[in-house]
């Protein structure tokens, strides 16, 4: 399978970091400074613009932000590869996104895009982070039963209004070295998940990327492919959101957490799919041989 064509798309608005620290309505401890400094992060672009001193005008009636992102991206490689909608076969759209949507984004770029109504298409939702992989196992699986297709993978990330809304009302924002030597332990809880919103909300962007892959090519080929999930049970914990109901009618709440391990989580992953990847080339290498 060959990567004919990438393209990617960002929103217009651009922050620096240190413009969206003077931003926050609240002035930040200098420890959080740090902690948001040395995230690595030069700046982010937003669906939505920064604005804390009017309630937001983004409501449930707009179209999401990731709908025109991803479009863009998915247009981009159309034409730096030359192929047109009629010539992609299977649609393959992988996203985060602010709002919860129904019809799923493949429905809905399908007609933004001029897709044949009939072009084979599906959607995952909150699967930003695992996305690619199983974006391309998918499409590999396409084009073993239909070699001569072309498949389109849009991947976006847009869901920087969860993180602006989450920071919104936050007051009185602690250190994690002061937040570490609280007792009570709700009222660390509580002050963790205000760190943790505020590291998010300096840390995610928003962004799309699409790709064109086909059996024949001259882009760059994929051949072994890893996924690990989950090496323990309980691992995804680590780092994960989900959308809660609220009591009353029409609310819902936004909940994340980000856990201190995630770095050596990162480590150890990375080591079992390269060690994967090493000992499948290694048993492939042995069966051409022998064959030879």
């Amino acid at each position: 399978m060959h990567l004919l064509q990438l393209s990617t798309s960002v929103p217009s608005h651009r922050y620096l970091i240190e413009e969206m620290i003077e931003l926050f309505p609240h002035e930040l401890p200098d420890e959080v400074k740090q902690n948001v400094l040395n995230l690595g992060v030069s700046s982010r672009h937003l669906a939505c613009p920064i604005d804390f001193s009017i309630k937001s005008k983004f409501t449930s009636n707009d179209e999401d932000p990731v709908v025109d992102t991803s479009a863009v991206a998915c247009r981009l490689a159309l034409e730096s590869s030359g192929l047109q909608s009629k010539d992609i076969d299977y649609l393959i759209v992988t996203y985060d996104s602010s709002a919860f949507l129904c019809p799923a984004l493949s429905n809905l770029l399908l007609s933004k895009l001029g897709f044949k109504p009939d072009t084979k298409h599906v959607s995952i939702q909150g699967m930003a982070c695992s996305a690619f992989i199983k974006s391309l196992q998918l499409a590999e699986d396409h084009l073993t039963r239909f070699p001569q297709s072309h498949v389109m993978i849009s991947l976006s990330g847009v869901n920087s209004y969860w993180f602006y809304n989450q920071v919104k009302g936050i007051k009185d924002v602690k250190g994690i070295r002061e937040i570490q030597t609280l007792k009570n332990k709700n009222l660390k809880s509580q002050e963790l998940r205000k760190w943790t919103a505020i590291i998010e909300f300096f840390l995610f962007g928003d962004g799309s990327a699409c790709l064109i892959v086909a059996n024949q090519g001259n882009g760059p080929r994929f051949s072994n492919m890893v996924s690990i999930t989950n090496l323990r049970p309980l691992d995804y914990l680590a780092g994960y959101a989900r959308l809660t109901c609220s009591n009353g009618p029409f609310k819902f709440g936004f909940h994340s957490y980000l856990d201190k391990n995630m770095p050596k989580l990162g480590v150890e992953y990375t080591s079992a799919v390269l060690e994967k990847l090493l000992m499948e080339k290694t048993q492939n290498s042995r069966l051409e041989q022998k064959s030879g």
